[in-house]
């Protein structure tokens, strides 16, 4: 059997959906330890927020931003991003560690995950 780029387009394109429904969260941290897919949440989570934005104008991509303003998660050395689908607890979808950065009011960060999707036959 031969999967159509019509299938593989339409996988990919559902893909990127759900993930527009499911990552509604962006958060930060303080802890930089390896990630690990067992991971449930982030090791020293100190800011969430709603993600500012969304761009899945790559076919085989999606890219989701965070910002994080000058008056927020000051005083905390970040070094993780995670993604989660709530705005407390939920479901960790991604998480990531950061060169870390002293988050003073003289910083305003933006944060973006990019996730490549790649749809092959087996």
């Amino acid at each position: 059997m031969v999967l159509t780029t019509n299938l593989l387009n339409l996988v990919r394109t559902s893909i990127k959906t759900y993930l527009e429904t499911q990552m509604t969260y962006g958060a930060a941290g303080t802890d930089n330890t390896t990630p690990a897919a067992s991971d449930t949440a982030l090791g020293g989570e100190v800011f969430r927020d709603a993600i500012d934005e969304f761009d899945d104008a790559v076919t085989d991509e999606i890219t989701a931003s965070l910002r994080i303003l000058t008056t927020e998660a000051n005083g905390n050395t970040l070094a993780e991003v995670g993604w989660f689908n709530a705005s407390t607890a939920g479901t960790l979808l991604t998480r990531n560690t950061i060169t870390s950065i002293a988050k003073t009011n003289d910083i305003q960060l933006f944060l973006d995950t990019s996730i490549q999707i790649t749809v092959t036959e087996a």
